[in-house]
């Protein structure tokens, strides 16, 4: 910043362009919002004015669409400057995932990219999607929704936590009226804490099947592993758009989530600049990938044998390497192939992903990066 004007530079302070805005942000899909004169408009990494500044508010473009206000209404437009969804909301976030949190009369609810309401707004406060599911209150008590718009888990919780590794920690009360905490699944079952009397207890995100968890406030904290969970499954076929080119896959919807074979994920990507090679070391239960490296085929990929068949899945402790990386992430075993969350591998490739549930439908963009949820989710909406 310089006399109160902003620009951008490179990572060795080189100007790329030039200190002229009142207020620059961040760039998201090739676009960002910046101020002049009192009014946001688009530009691209020349500098160019893409779409000239005339909305009072803005976020950054996500999806293919970005949120932008006029009139103290809220709406979302596309890189044309076409108005995709009209101005009718007090207040929005962009979207993730296919779907985007909206207020209207001061309830909460979320709408997909056509502007339907997936979820009316009826909630007090809405929360961004992890793990396939969003936190929502109302009335004073919270609860989750999934991508579909169904509450999986009623609103009957005073606090609660995003869930990660299938969990999340809520508090409640017990048969005495007394606060009691502890972790839930997403079947809404109770799995680790609501100890009697346990006032004090709390932890922090489960990952990669552990937790840390207290000790009523003693001082000490443990350890703990969190508890297997088996469930039955039907694998649904979806039509899966790689760079446009038509694939139709076999997945799982999970909990909200959808779960993909990784070999079947490799194979598709084989002939892009997202490929990578796979390998299973048996000895350490570790799975490792090379990026930029061409898959090598081993039998059974793409195959659609489960269709309409109920089958079991079982949460996978398996280990992810990528290029040295340890990750974790949710995965399922069934019939023993290793089905993991669709998003979170992509966001571990970096590349560009959009899920479609309602429409069965899965849009691979290899020339586009991952787009994960923005630092503004953090507070809650």
């Amino acid at each position: 910043m310089k006399n109160d004007k902003w620009g951008y530079v490179d990572k060795k302070g080189k100007e790329l362009i030039a200190l002229q805005f009142d207020e620059i942000n961040n760039f998201g899909e090739g676009l960002a919002h910046v101020l002049q004169n009192g009014e946001y408009g688009y530009i691209n990494k020349a500098g160019e004015f893409v779409i000239q500044p005339q909305y009072a508010a803005a976020f950054p473009f996500t999806e293919g669409l970005a949120a932008v206000s006029i009139n103290e209404k809220w709406g979302y437009i596309d890189k044309r400057n076409q108005v995709v969804i009209p101005y009718r909301y007090d207040y929005v976030y962009p979207f993730t995932f296919g779907l985007a949190a909206v207020e209207l009369d001061g309830k909460w609810g979320f709408i997909d990219h056509s502007g339907k309401e997936i979820v009316t707004p009826q909630y007090n406060y809405v929360s961004y999607f992890k793990d396939g599911l969003a936190e929502v209150g109302r009335n004073g008590l919270n609860g989750f929704v999934d991508r579909t718009g169904k509450e999986v888990i009623k609103p009957q919780y005073e606090t609660v936590s995003a869930f990660s590794d299938g969990l999340a920690l809520v508090s409640t009360r017990d048969e005495y009226g007394l606060p009691v905490q502890g972790y839930i699944n997403k079947y809404n079952q109770r799995v680790v804490g609501f100890n009697f009397g346990a006032f004090n207890f709390n932890g922090g995100p489960f990952e990669n099947g552990k937790g840390v968890v207290s000790d009523n406030g003693e001082g000490t904290y443990y350890i703990v592993d969190k508890p297997s969970v088996k469930m039955n499954v039907h694998p649904a076929t979806f039509r899966l758009m790689v760079d446009g080119e038509k694939e139709n896959v076999q997945v799982f919807e999970i909990d909200g989530s959808t779960y993909m074979k990784l070999r079947d994920l490799a194979m598709v990507l084989n002939n892009t600049n997202k490929s990578f090679e796979l390998d299973y070391n048996h000895e350490s239960g570790m799975i490792y990938l090379t990026t930029q490296s061409r898959y090598t085929p081993v039998s059974g990929e793409l195959a659609m044998t489960l269709l309409d068949k109920q089958t079991s899945a079982t949460e996978s402790d398996i280990a992810l390497e990528i290029n040295g990386d340890y990750l974790t992430m949710d995965a399922y075993t069934i019939q023993g192939n290793n089905y993991f969350r669709l998003s979170a591998i992509a966001q571990a490739l970096n590349v560009g992903i959009t899920e479609d549930p309602n429409g069965r439908a899965i849009k691979i963009d290899t020339s586009s990066e991952f787009l994960s949820k923005m630092n503004w989710y953090s507070w809650g909406w």
